[in-house]
């Protein structure tokens, strides 16, 4: 995040969030087996989306703002792995590469005109001075946030809503407990009962268990919707707050950044078209459903053993009315929470200061980000610190001093007592020859 501002869209689009969501669903297999596995990959799928998200509340740098909403979006990503949403997982990767990247380098272009300036308090107003990264840079908070049917963020996060609302595992139905069925069970009985429409039966603990699970993650969708348009509002809306220097320079980026923004949204809208809602894939006819639905058919092999372990849609034939209520809640939530941030942030920004104010311990808390820094500091960063520092005195002392130059200090000094037995003085030859029959002739004497 602290990085130039093309680093940061390529390592929160791609590199970062890339490793543990594709290595997860490669295993897809195995992870299904290991359904307690996929309990515990859930729960901190939603606690990591819905504690991250809590932190981009109050951050003040442009860029902080949206490195914390890339953990809260890796949580949801996790989210899905852990209710075995594997491709839309996969999706949600997919879609927030194209935003993320374009909310990064849209911030790139802010701070360019800026003059290197990242509080957005000093900011405001610049929709005036800088119209194309207004634009885009609405057009990726849109996807982000899942403004129904707009943004691409919309449809990957509804796939991994629904998955939390609608999962359940094989390892979790009543009477399947005791290990793995077969294929054979699964085909004999499981999938009958499903085709026929019956809803299985989820034990009662997991049923609490990924219940928490979707709440923390329609909660993290309204909260999403209200600090990306906190944002959004703060950097372009209202009076610009820079000063009379900075508005002297204020102006639009060139063309070598304007293009790959537009480019990045036109993707963050068009690109969760290959993924959209089953209940509306259903209303057309099978070839216009697999267009609607291809970026699951592609990648229906690649998870075929997984979906062999796990039973989906387990409300029966009434999936489509739990689909259609995931899809309403969502996007009334995004909605919220945009109408939230516009009230808060343009209509009457008295609220956020006097909350602030009110809640002062709540607030510094949010600001420190939980003192998460602070704790990694003291117990991995300054422990290694002080064990390198330890280790250090142990090379030097105990190692180089005792050992090596120990060694070496003792050989060195026996061949200096030793030089003088042999100096090449017969006097001190006839002297020690003396000595050594006078001491043997006493030990004789003494025996």
């Amino acid at each position: 995040m602290a990085g130039p501002t093309p680093v940061s869209a390529l390592i929160h689009a791609a590199t970062m969030v890339t490793s543990g969501i594709f290595l997860l669903s490669r295993l897809n297999g195995l992870v299904t087996m290991a359904w307690q596995a996929m309990a515990v990959i859930a729960v901190v799928g939603a606690l990591t989306a819905f504690f991250a998200a809590t932190i981009a509340f109050v951050q003040t740098d442009i860029k902080k703002v949206l490195a914390y909403s890339t953990v809260s979006q890796l949580g949801y990503m996790f989210l899905a792995i852990g209710t075995g949403s594997f491709v839309g997982a996969i999706f949600h990767l997919m879609t927030h590469a194209f935003f993320k990247a374009l909310l990064f380098l849209g911030s790139g272009s802010v701070i360019h005109a800026m003059g290197g300036e990242q509080d957005i308090r000093k900011m405001g107003g610049l929709k005036a001075y800088m119209p194309v990264t207004r634009l885009t840079f609405l057009i990726g908070c849109i996807a982000i946030a899942g403004v129904p049917f707009i943004g691409a963020g919309f449809f990957s996060k509804d796939l991994i809503l629904w998955s939390a609302l609608s999962n359940v595992h094989i390892g979790q139905v009543a009477g399947l407990f005791n290990g793995l069925p077969s294929v054979e069970m699964l085909t004999s009985q499981v999938a009958p009962a499903i085709a026929q429409g019956a809803a299985l039966e989820v034990m009662l603990p997991w049923k609490i268990i990924y219940g928490l699970v979707a709440v923390l993650g329609f909660a993290t969708a309204g909260m999403t919707a209200f600090y990306m348009f906190r944002l959004y509002f703060l950097t372009f809306e209202g009076e610009c707050r820079a000063d009379d220097h900075t508005k002297e320079h204020l102006h639009e980026s060139p063309i070598a950044i304007t293009i790959p923004l537009s480019v990045l949204a036109i993707l963050s809208v068009a690109g969760g078209w290959t993924g959209w809602p089953h209940f509306i894939a259903h209303l057309v006819p099978e070839s216009a459903e697999h267009a609607m639905l291809a970026f699951e058919h592609w990648l229906a092999p690649v998870f075929e053993m997984s979906m062999k372990y796990r039973v989906v849609n387990h409300f029966g034939a009434e999936y489509a009315k739990w689909e259609i209520a995931s899809a309403v809640a969502g996007s009334a939530l995004a909605l919220l929470g945009i109408f939230a941030a516009y009230s808060v942030y343009v209509k009457r920004p008295s609220i956020a200061r006097n909350f602030a104010d009110k809640y002062r311990k709540l607030h510094q808390v949010l600001m420190d980000k939980y003192k998460v820094d602070e704790f990694y500091d003291a117990t991995f960063v300054r422990g290694t610190i002080n064990a390198g520092k330890a280790s250090y005195e142990v090379d030097q002392k105990v190692i180089d001093g005792l050992g090596v130059d120990g060694a070496g200090f003792m050989t060195k000094s026996l061949g200096e007592a030793l030089r003088y037995l042999q100096g090449g003085d017969v006097q001190k030859y006839a002297v020690y020859l003396v000595v050594a029959m006078t001491m043997a002739f006493m030990a004789l004497a003494l025996v």
